[in-house]
């Protein structure tokens, strides 16, 4: 239903450190379950430990603005402190397909914006990375890439060897005087349905409990996983020992071909080419316009000098390249 005539209604959302100060006609959209609940593939807390509000007295980093304008095509301007969305919001939100790429979809331009604000306000780097725990090692074992990457199958097979889940989907850290801070990640994962309901059930039902999975975006063949009970106890994990793995798996690949990085400048390009995925990939909102790059030349020069100071750390165990197949991923792991 149109709302342009309504009154103007406010939300302050906290994502990790940055807080944003939302405005807007359209308060059915700021508040919808499929973006910030946990039942959806678009969701953000598929990239995000947890969406919440912020407390009144906290400074917003930016401030987001969204008119819902019956007949107006979409408008959207982009700035370091300020995000613009104007047009048929209703219309668009009925007639988009893959969800995903809405304005709060878990790829969508609120999401690539707020990746955007945590690195300029807080320096904090966010890599589409998966990473898991080991407690008695004190290790964080960080799996970077896109589709294909087996970021789902380190997490099965982690859990095989006593891995925590820490984030299933973006990796977040900060460096200063102390050392370097992860922050925890999405503890909902979109996984394909292949997965739950073959090699995989039995895990997650002995180490994840009994789900009630439904899939509710047929077009992903995905359902969301709740990995809570496989969590760490930690919000936040300073000073661990650090594996990092450039990942790609083939099911049924025999073997498991591991290529140390040494090369520190070699080894911050693909850290940095993980950590630029979301912020500077093209994607199209609403499956109708073209959306805007939120990235910049002072961030990506700032990201890269992150990157390079992060694989020369003395927490970095070091950075591999891997190619290896399902159930021998984890062998990139033991030396």
């Amino acid at each position: 239903m149109h709302t342009a005539t309504q009154a103007l209604h406010q939300r302050k959302l906290q994502i990790v450190e940055s807080v944003f100060q939302i405005t807007t006609n359209a308060a059915w959209l700021v508040h919808a379950e499929e973006y910030f609940g946990t039942r959806d593939v678009q969701s953000l807390l598929t990239n995000y430990y947890t969406v919440g509000e912020a407390p009144a007295e906290s400074p917003a980093d930016a401030e987001v603005v969204l008119l819902d304008v019956p007949h107006q095509p979409l408008s959207v301007h982009v700035a370091p402190r300020h995000l613009w969305i104007s047009g048929d919001l209703s219309y668009l939100e009925q007639a988009v397909i893959d969800r995903r790429y809405s304005i709060f979809g878990n790829m969508g331009l609120f999401f690539r914006y707020s990746l955007a604000a945590l690195q300029r306000y807080h320096g904090i780097v966010s890599m589409h990375a998966s990473s898991f725990y080991h407690p008695e090692r004190n290790e964080l074992l960080i799996v970077g890439g896109g589709s294909g990457a087996g970021k789902s199958v380190y997490l099965f097979e982690g859990l095989r060897e006593g891995y925590q889940v820490f984030t299933a989907e973006m990796t977040f850290f900060h460096q200063d005087q102390d050392g370097i801070h992860f922050y925890k990640g999405a503890l909902h994962d979109n996984v394909w349905t292949g997965s739950i309901q073959g090699e995989y059930a039995d895990l997650i039902r002995d180490k994840l409990g009994v789900q009630h999975l439904e899939q509710r975006q047929s077009f992903l063949s995905k359902a969301v996983i709740d990995l809570t009970p496989a969590a760490t106890a930690q919000d936040v994990i300073s000073n661990p020992k650090v594996l990092m793995l450039i990942s790609r798996l083939e099911q049924d690949r025999p073997t498991c071909s591991v290529t140390p990085i040494n090369d520190p400048h070699t080894a911050a390009c693909r850290v940095y080419e993980v950590a630029s995925e979301k912020l500077q990939s093209g994607y199209v909102l609403y499956e109708r316009y073209a959306a805007p790059n939120v990235d910049d030349a002072e961030l990506q020069a700032q990201r890269f000098d992150l990157c390079l100071k992060f694989v020369q750390g003395a927490w970095m165990r070091g950075v591999r390249k891997v190619v290896a197949g399902n159930r021998n991923c984890m062998e990139a792991v033991q030396f």
